[in-house]
């Protein structure tokens, strides 16, 4: 799904599926914008190109292509238009698939393009995790930097795998089971959290896994951060999570969190 991203980073993201996949391929942009450039562009590339002639949002623009694609294909990987990856990623993961006990959602260790690792696995959040990471002065969130460590797995050992309930967006790698299984993304979340809400999700019946042995690189923006626009969709979205799941009791989220599996930092 893209929302005016450069041709570029788009070009890069394709490149890097088609290098990584041998079988069966499916490759759709969804595009929110409905860019005549992009039209062109995907055209040329070959690829399935979308536009539903209005911005649905990420949960929807990836519906479209999910819900057409079940049953068709045994993996089905959602990729945000800022990632790019060597070509042993995707192969390495279908061939590991089979050693992994009902496999969830997995994602390869994520990195900055200076080669920081991006600390995107969570915790299911509770309001403090959301709010309080955003809104706190930085003085206070300081001293308090050992909750929000913690929501972010920060004392495990990002480079050894992990189970763990929340895993990022921007690269959703799952099997055809899963798919039919939850059928695709809430569509109650027009931006933000519908990944929290999906591998929440997936959680419950399966095993969300990070898996380091493969490495991808993600341009993370952090849009709400720098947009009022982003920032109250976010906000918007985090309601909507905890009227679905629960506020401040949430017997879901404390068991999810407990079978959380990983290595201490030594």
């Amino acid at each position: 799904m893209t929302y005016g991203h450069s041709i570029s980073l788009l070009t890069q993201a394709v490149d890097s599926v088609r290098q990584s996949w041998e079988g069966p391929l499916r490759l759709v942009l969804v595009d929110n914008r409905s860019e005549t450039g992009v039209k062109a562009w995907a055209d040329s590339m070959g690829l399935e190109y979308l536009d539903p002639g209005r911005n649905l949002g990420f949960g929807a623009a990836h519906n479209l292509v999910l819900r057409s694609s079940v049953h068709r294909f045994d993996f089905h990987l959602v990729l945000n238009p800022d990632v790019r990856f060597g070509p042993e990623v995707l192969r390495g993961l279908a061939t590991l698939w089979p050693q992994w006990d009902q496999p969830g959602v997995v994602t390869p260790l994520i990195r900055y393009p200076d080669g920081c690792i991006q600390y995107l696995c969570k915790r299911l959040p509770t309001p403090f995790d959301l709010l309080g990471r955003r809104f706190l002065p930085d003085a206070l969130k300081r001293g308090l930097r050992f909750c929000f460590d913690r929501y972010e797995f920060r004392q495990a050992d990002y480079l050894k795998p992990m189970e763990v309930p929340v895993l990022s967006g921007c690269f959703m790698w799952f099997d055809d089971r899963l798919l039919q299984a939850l059928g695709g993304f809430d569509e109650r979340f027009f931006l933000y959290l519908e990944d929290v809400d999906f591998c929440r999700r997936a959680a419950e019946m399966a095993t969300n896994h990070h898996r380091p042995e493969f490495e991808i690189v993600h341009d993370y923006q952090k849009a709400s951060y720098k947009s009022t626009s982003a920032l109250q969709l976010h906000l918007r979205s985090a309601k909507a999570y905890f009227d679905k799941w629960g506020w401040w009791f949430d017997a879901g989220r404390t068991r999810l969190n407990r079978k959380a599996r990983y290595t201490p930092l030594s």
